[in-house]
């Protein structure tokens, strides 16, 4: 009888403990990578005074607005910028990397091949507050633009008016490059602007065999360097059309710096840096750093702290917890939560109005059952 009793005691002791006891329990984070790497690609400035006179003087805004996604509206951008000249016979004065003088060449009849086209559309792109780099490969000149919804880089290709996607997935340019190396074709499909599907082509995976992008955007802040004639020198605007190359008269070559996948010597491109790190060309856009810990004074109450990661656009976070929808919100602040699974989700507000990919802490709380102890007050200027 004494033991039983013993027993009960220790059981009932137990049982008080677990109802008085407060915990918080991690169950879970879904927070985006972040990237150390050696490279990173300069980008122009959505503010950049040409960029905001593209904008207006092409109604890029009446362009995209029928887009119901942000990859809805890059691939809209993506067909009209293929729709703004064709090919003409005759002189192919090389432009500097303008997109609005681009434009105006072309619509007088100047010729323009896949660098144009990228140009006109990557800085298109640029002026909407979209994240967009050049992609180079053997033969062809096309760029990716930054998803915020699928959280990759996702190949464009203008002049050909395609981008690539594998079960619904658009593709990166690593994507597309890796599938080359291994002959593998299956389940990509090249998908235009009009939304027309078709299987990739094993032998058109060839022109991924060799990767390279350039490791800069900002071509209207400092122009394009080329070789014109054996000799590097700036192409700009405001040296006046006269002073630029001619194809067929003057030999022309970019002159800026590009990286590319792999080891020195394998591929064609001997004057390029080379790496082997993948993670070199990732470099994800817009992301939200999550940190938590519980507070010491405010039981059952956690403190938050929120930090942008590759987001120079950055206008504010948006947070949203149980029961809320998204708010504006401080990089730092603190949530009082409720017994039970609370969630709580951050993520990049951009002055252009893009949201960038959430960052996701789960917690279970357990509160006092019997004895609730009072908060203790905070410090003065803590959270």
């Amino acid at each position: 009888m004494r033991l039983k009793a013993l027993l009960a005691a220790l059981a009932a002791a137990i049982l008080f403990w677990f109802a008085q006891a407060s915990f918080i329990i991690p169950l879970g984070s879904d927070i985006p990578e972040f990237f150390v790497s050696n490279y990173g690609v300069r980008e122009e400035s959505p503010d950049h005074p040409r960029l905001a006179a593209l904008r207006r003087a092409e109604k890029l805004d009446g362009v995209v607005a029928a887009g119901k996604s942000q990859f809805e509206k890059t691939v809209l951008l993506r067909g009209w910028a293929r729709r703004q000249w064709e090919q003409h016979d005759g002189r192919f004065i090389y432009p500097p990397w303008d997109a609005a003088e681009i434009l105006r060449l072309a619509r007088r009849g100047n010729r323009g091949f896949c660098a144009q086209y990228a140009v006109v559309f990557l800085q298109a792109a640029i002026s909407l507050g979209l994240h967009a780099r050049y992609i180079d490969l053997p033969g062809h000149f096309l760029t990716a633009v930054w998803s915020d919804e699928h959280y990759k880089w996702a190949v464009m290709d203008p002049y050909l008016d395609l981008h690539y996607e594998r079960a619904g997935v658009p593709l990166s340019g690593m994507d597309m490059h890796l599938a080359s190396r291994r002959g593998d074709a299956g389940g990509i499909e090249a998908v235009s602007s009009s939304g027309e599907r078709r299987p990739l082509e094993t032998g058109e995976l060839a022109a991924w065999s060799a990767y390279s992008i350039l490791l800069r955007n900002d071509h209207l802040s400092e122009p394009v360097k080329v070789l014109a004639g054996g000799k590097p020198r700036a192409l700009a605007v405001s040296g006046g059309e006269s002073s630029y190359p001619v194809i067929g008269r003057d030999s022309v070559a970019v002159a800026d710096a590009f990286l590319s996948f792999g080891k020195a010597g394998e591929e064609r491109w001997a004057d390029r840096a080379f790496t082997s790190d993948g993670d070199d060309f990732r470099r994800d856009m817009n992301s939200t750093l999550l940190f938590w810990t519980e507070s010491a004074g405010q039981p059952g109450t956690v403190k938050v702290l929120l930090k942008a990661e590759n987001s120079p656009d950055f206008s504010s976070f948006l947070v949203k917890t149980e029961g809320t929808d998204w708010e504006p919100s401080p990089e730092k602040f603190a949530v009082r939560l409720s017994p039970g699974v609370n969630e709580i989700s951050a993520r990049i507000l951009t002055r252009r109005g893009w949201t960038g990919r959430p960052a996701r802490i789960k917690v279970f709380r357990k509160p006092p059952w019997i004895l609730v102890p009072r908060a203790r007050p905070a410090l003065p200027g803590s959270v």
